[in-house]
């Protein structure tokens, strides 16, 4: 029996029965020191229609399902017994939403006041959009570059390897990152919704009829998902926005940064390549390919003359990645993957 067979649910009571506006799902994994606070800002927004909030976690080993069920009884928790990934713990929410709009959010994550109605209307009011991102900040206050431009050769060769990102950041005052991340809109903001590639699947708002009951590819079961997404819906003509008005800070990398680096980023390079492998010509995808594995080796040999254990490790998760003998193992390793 698979671990999403084994889930138990805690069900909130149907109320009035009727179909909610707005469905917000989260997916925890050992989140028991923010998840609180995380849905307590979701169940007080103000959306015009009923609204439910459901909790997918993925087999915490900490309180986190104990803190939601004695301190968030109005939220629906799904417990599946292993942790199965990003991308399916979403899609078992999605299989069980009722709400028109569907509002992805981190459990890291915590919505302002009106954030949730700014996004619902503006999907309402804009059929061209497929995706409805909130304006993301710091727990600092500052501007968040939580969106991010498509991938060219460039960007793999500048942002996407060690070497390269390194020499843009000492050399090239770090232009090439700034673009990639969106530096000129997310840094200062227009007033109105304005456009792009791939925004992260922090605060984002989607319709549920545009995704169905899989939202996300499980071929990515942690990154990559939300620009797989975000193309999916591009392709029929729906493009992703993000909306000023809706607004939420967000603790970048609560979660990711409790994960050993080498394993993290043989899963990034391992999403990256299969991304860039079902979109690109064969030639193209090579040379991304040949880029990676030429930083690995490079990497490698840098970490072992500087004696930096960081290089090593990233390095040995670029091998991972690439399939590479010596390379450490992905977070969630599949058949394709090797």
């Amino acid at each position: 029996m698979s671990p999403e067979q084994n889930a138990t649910s805690l069900e909130r009571p149907a109320g009035d029965g009727h179909v909610p506006v707005v469905t917000m799902v989260t997916v925890t994994y050992g989140h028991a020191d923010e998840i609180e606070t995380t849905l307590r800002a979701a169940l007080h927004q103000d959306v015009e229609g009923p609204c439910e909030v459901l909790v997918v976690d993925n087999a915490s080993t900490d309180s986190t399902p104990e803190v939601i069920q004695n301190a968030i009884p109005d939220a629906q928790l799904i417990r599946l017994g292993a942790n199965v990934g990003y991308a399916a713990g979403n899609n078992r929410a999605a299989e069980q939403a009722r709400g028109r709009h569907l509002l992805l959010l981190n459990p890291d994550c915590r919505l302002d006041p009106g954030c949730a109605e700014q996004l619902s209307q503006f999907l309402d009011e804009h059929p061209e959009a497929g995706i409805a991102a909130a304006l993301l900040r710091n727990p600092d206050g500052s501007p968040q570059r939580f969106a991010r431009r498509e991938i060219t050769l460039s960007t793999v060769a500048w942002t996407l390897t060690s070497l390269g990102r390194r020499v843009d950041g000492k050399f090239l005052d770090g232009r090439a990152m700034d673009h990639r991340c969106y530096a000129d809109l997310l840094d200062d903001p227009p007033t109105g919704p304005f456009e792009v590639h791939y925004p992260a699947a922090v605060a984002i708002m989607v319709r549920r009829e545009d995704v169905g009951r899989r939202l996300f590819d499980p071929a990515y079961p942690l990154l990559f998902n939300d620009a797989d997404l975000a193309d999916r819906l591009r392709r029929r003509g729906l493009g992703s926005f993000v909306v000023p008005l809706a607004t939420a800070t967000h603790s970048y990398g609560t979660s990711l940064g409790r994960t050993e680096s080498s394993a993290l980023r043989a899963e990034f390079v391992a999403s990256l390549v299969r991304f860039l492998r079902t979109r690109w010509p064969r030639r193209r995808w090579a040379v991304a390919w040949t880029l990676l594995a030429v930083d690995a080796l490079a990497t490698a040999t840098a970490g072992r003359l500087l004696r930096r254990q960081d290089l090593r490790s990233e390095a040995a998760g670029t091998l991972g990645g690439l399939g590479l003998p010596t390379g450490a193992e992905r977070l969630f390793p599949t058949a394709e993957s090797r």
